[in-house]
């Protein structure tokens, strides 16, 4: 009996019963017997089919036995394909009678349990050896078996789908990291040397090395190191010298964190979001829990926390703002100096920190001095450019001239109040040679242009309500101020700085709003001068 091709004609028969579409590899040296094409599911959340990210795909070997737990031993070349497919891929286990009829079939997640037993098998084969995996074999551990209940297509695709919960781009990720981070669960490896501390160390070697394993040590002058890789229990050496410099880069945050300031009064309140640090691996050196320390860091931001120590260390950088910078980076830098400028000199600022979610510590802190000879005109007008563009759903990862921004400071502010939730009434003064009086309502257009990096944004502000007269005459001009929270962006055009004019935009949108709001009893004023 043919088991082999019995195995491929009896999938292929039960992906023509349901919508899969069993694509058979003519030749087979890849590890995969089908690559089997899935139904069309598209996410409800998604607005537009450019943004579909839904599962179309997946790779299937079969094996066919008449035990029900036989011939489950792999070739090892044809399972590291399989674990290194970003896509999904599957095993499919038939069990036949002696006349070649399906009695049982199981379905194997190619995932954490099976890349587990790959990559911890081929960490130890010897390098000349690499290009003869195929005379090695794993087999598929049966404790992640899934049973078909019923022996035909739906319950085969019932299995498949149930596997595919996230979407192409979130499983793929996944599925990397899980072959990437597998295995170091311990101790991830040793780092052996013989040098001189640094000189602020004063000879702690507990302090310099917890900040050696936080990535905080840019150099050691060493006489001879060598650095080992530990994974699954086996050590090798990956890096070797004598002489010269020494240090750890590439550090890997444990993962995201959060640390909320908040004033005592609760009148202001800045959060920042962070990655954080923890020296791990170094249990056997560091012996003195206060040396301890979790490091949160964010784009110009350093926040030390020694749990045991009962110690905080905050150190931040002002950005130079003579160079270009990501207005995304400088984000988180901006908020926290303009929560500083609300505070008074002695004033106590409560803290909380949450790791990957869940609260880890939070307490007091004072901060003295910060708020001296701050850049305030830069802060503000990064503040405001940053909500503009997420008002208007643009990119904010987009490098930006802090000067430039800082030239339009009284613009980027003025705009800013306006997209505040909590908008106050502003006063506007304007004049014009029309006797507003005989009008029920008075509309003013109101043109603006902004520079924000790659974006040129000329924009049209819409101010309404009731004038009243000031008094002041000058010739025939009559004028009046309006005091109002009727107003906000009637329309707005995104250009590129670099090839358009603004000039152009803004006529369009006049003619378009005097045309649409020409109603009997409505005045609609055209006003460019500046507002006060």
């Amino acid at each position: 009996m043919d088991t082999g091709n019995l195995g491929e004609s009896i999938l292929a028969k039960w992906c023509h019963q349901v919508d899969l579409i069993p694509n058979r590899v003519t030749v087979d040296k890849d590890g995969w017997d089908f690559l089997v094409a899935l139904p069309l599911t598209y996410n409800n959340d998604i607005k537009s089919l450019d943004k579909d990210d839904s599962h179309d795909r997946t790779l299937i070997q079969v094996k066919t036995t008449t035990k029900e737990r036989g011939n489950r031993n792999i070739k090892l070349s044809n399972l590291k394909k399989l674990v290194d497919a970003p896509i999904p891929a599957f095993y499919l286990l038939i069990q036949v009678d002696e006349d070649g009829e399906p009695v049982k079939a199981h379905l194997f997640h190619v995932w954490k349990e099976i890349i587990a037993k790959v990559q911890e098998k081929i960490r130890i084969i010897p390098k000349d050896k690499w290009n003869r995996l195929n005379n090695y074999r794993l087999a598929l551990p049966w404790e992640i078996a899934e049973e078909l209940t019923s022996l035909n297509g739906l319950a085969l695709k019932r299995i498949i789908l149930n596997n595919l919960t996230n979407t192409k781009k979130s499983y793929s990720e996944k599925k990397y990291l899980l072959r990437e981070k597998v295995g170091y669960e311990g101790e991830t490896g040793q780092i052996h040397f013989q040098g001189k501390l640094p000189d602020k160390y004063n000879d702690d070697i507990e302090a310099f090395m917890v900040d050696l394993y936080l990535g905080e040590v840019d150099k050691v002058e060493v006489y001879d190191w060598e650095v080992t890789d530990k994974r699954f229990g086996h050590e090798i050496v990956v890096n070797k010298q004598e002489g010269g410099h020494f240090s750890l880069t590439n550090i890997e945050p444990v993962g995201p964190a959060t640390i909320k300031f908040l004033t005592e009064d609760h009148r202001s309140s800045v959060e920042i979001s962070t990655e954080y640090y923890i020296p791990t691996g170094i249990g056997q050196i560091v012996k003195n829990e206060k040396k301890w320390k979790v490091l949160y860091k964010a784009p110009f931001i350093k926040f030390s926390i020694y749990p045991k120590g009962g110690r905080i260390d905050f150190l931040f950088d002002v950005p130079d703002f003579r160079i270009e910078a990501k207005l995304s980076e400088l984000v988180d830098i901006t908020n926290l100096m303009l929560f500083f400028d609300e505070l008074n000199s002695t004033e106590k600022v409560i803290f909380h920190i949450s790791n990957n979610g869940d609260p880890f510590i939070g307490g007091k802190i004072t901060f003295k001095n910060y708020k001296e000879k701050l850049p305030l005109e830069y802060f503000k007008s990064i503040k405001s450019a940053n909500t503009i563009l997420n008002y208007l759903n643009l990119k904010t990862d987009i490098s930006i001239n802090p000067n430039e921004l800082r030239s339009q400071v009284n613009r980027l502010s003025f705009l800013n109040n306006l997209l505040s939730p909590n908008l106050t009434k502003i006063r506007f003064e304007f004049s014009t040679d029309n006797e507003l009086s005989k009008y029920s309502k008075t509309i003013i257009l109101y043109p603006l242009s902004l520079t924000i990096g790659e974006y040129l944004l000329p924009i049209q502000l819409l101010i309404q309500g009731v004038p009243t007269k000031t008094g002041k005459i000058d010739g025939n001009q009559l004028f009046y101020k309006l005091e109002t929270n009727t107003i906000g962006i009637e329309q707005y055009r995104i250009l590129s700085k670099i090839n358009d004019d603004p000039k152009i935009a803004h006529e369009d949108m006049r003619e378009a709003s005097m045309k649409k709001y020409d109603i009997d009893g409505v005045m609609v004023l055209y006003n460019d001068e500046k507002i006060r």
